[in-house]
């Protein structure tokens, strides 16, 4: 059993030094040359006897230990490892992992290969291999070959037609080991949930959509991932956003970008109201946002909130109306910093506070976009290898500032200050 500390999961600790596994310690102690790390396999939670074949044998002799804890008589060259002294059934086998589909796959008809495991004591020469999905009973699938006992092979034994936007349960487990009854059941199964994950183009709002609003289809990226590129057209309406947290999902990559857009092309047909406090990115990468209209309400509320690690965003052409103390894109605060290669192009930012609030990051390119009416600065930002162009600063307020920056290597291109009562540019350059 792995025991917890500040430092997370270990299986020992030896002259103040951590071991995560069983090698590690081996290492670090110079102990149990012998020992293995496998699952005990009890015969259940009040009954430890175990049932695990690679305990089998796998003991060495200790002089004047000749019976276990059942009087039982040890075997006096190769006991088994633990308290028990226990037969290996001859007829033994069992499902021990789902090899396909897995990860980030397509809708559709898929092949289901599994790793099938001998845990008995006689060769494996045939055996009938069953799975069923939601409760349902799937064809079977008669094996024959020879698997060695402790040998593991990978057979595929069926299909199945996936459908979109589903899950599905699965149920693995063999039968008639050599034609025999298993000799232990308990090591027989396989559960497993699977889906299908997203790809290619799905419709937001209007008629006969994919998803009603984007609170469902944030749910559903979040849920299924993606195995190509994606992209979400939101039909021209309003739609509500309340607080949502947008956590990585699978599948996510420079291949497989995720996008969502307005479907006619057009930010003013599209407005996107969001919560209090905010649509918040986790860790998220390769994600972006065009042609869109966002709206805040309520003290301190941001659009967007970027939290551990996010990469690759983009906002194009979106238009930002901001609440009296909130920003557009901004980040938590406690939050591991550090967010990469991050594009706001061809924007506009009205009212608010500060528009973009950015500490300590990389690559990030803010460009031709227009900061009107806020009563702090537009970009508030530092960083490293980052750059600013082409972009508007328009002030109808007292004490409205144009760029806050501090960082390595940020370089300003090209801007348009119209200011009232403010510092165009504040700079603090190390």
């Amino acid at each position: 059993m792995p025991l917890s500390s500040a430092t997370g999961n270990y299986l020992g600790k030896w002259n103040n030094q951590y071991a995560g596994n069983l090698t590690a310690w081996q290492s670090l102690t110079g102990k149990d040359a012998h020992s293995l790390s496998v699952w005990p396999h009890f015969v259940s939670s009040d009954d430890l006897h175990t049932l695990q074949p690679q305990l089998d044998k796998a003991g060495v002799p200790v002089p004047g230990i000749t019976d276990d804890i059942d009087g039982n008589p040890r075997d006096a060259l190769t006991p088994d490892i633990g308290a028990d002294e226990f037969v290996r059934f001859p007829n033994d086998a069992g499902i021990v992992q789902l090899v396909t589909p897995s990860g980030a796959f397509s809708t559709g008809q898929q092949a289901i290969k599994v790793a099938v495991k001998n845990f008995g004591s006689a060769v494996l020469t045939s055996l009938d291999l069953r799975f069923s999905v939601d409760g349902q009973l799937q064809p079977a699938f008669h094996w024959t070959g020879n698997l060695a006992p402790d040998d593991t092979a990978q057979i595929i034994i069926g299909a199945f037609q996936f459908a979109t936007l589903a899950h599905f349960s699965f149920v693995f487990y063999p039968e008639h080991p050599n034609g025999q009854s298993d000799g232990d059941p308990a090591n027989d199964t396989l559960k497993a949930t699977l889906h299908p994950s997203l790809c290619g183009a799905y419709t937001i709002g209007g008629v006969s959509p994919d998803f009603p609003g984007m609170t469902e289809a944030v749910a559903a990226l979040e849920a299924f991932g993606v195995n190509c590129p994606v992209t979400f057209e939101l039909r021209n309406g309003v739609y509500v956003l309340p607080s949502t947290i947008l956590s990585a999902f699978e599948g996510a990559g420079s291949n497989h970008p995720v996008v969502f857009q307005s479907e006619n092309g057009f930010a003013n047909n599209v407005k996107i109201l969001v919560g209090s406090p905010s649509l918040q990115l986790e860790s998220v990468q390769y994600l972006g946002f065009r042609n869109l209209s966002f709206e805040s309400s309520g003290a301190y509320s941001h659009v967007f909130v970027l939290s551990n690690k996010c990469r690759n965003i983009r906002w194009e052409n979106c238009d930002f109306t901001l609440a009296a103390s909130g920003s557009g894109i901004t980040m938590g605060w406690g939050s591991s910093p550090t967010h990469d290669s991050l594009l706001i192009t061809g924007c506009t930012f009205r009212d608010g506070h500060k528009a973009i609030f950015l500490y300590d990051v990389s690559h990030v390119f803010i460009e031709n976009n227009v900061f009107d009416n806020l009563t702090s600065y537009g970009v508030e930002m530092s960083g490293s290898d980052c750059r600013l162009t082409g972009n508007r600063v328009v002030s109808n307020t007292p004490f409205t500032g144009g760029f806050y920056l501090s960082g390595a290597a940020i370089e300003v291109l090209k801007i348009d200050l119209d200011i009232r009562n403010g510092a165009g540019i504040f700079a603090w350059v190390y």
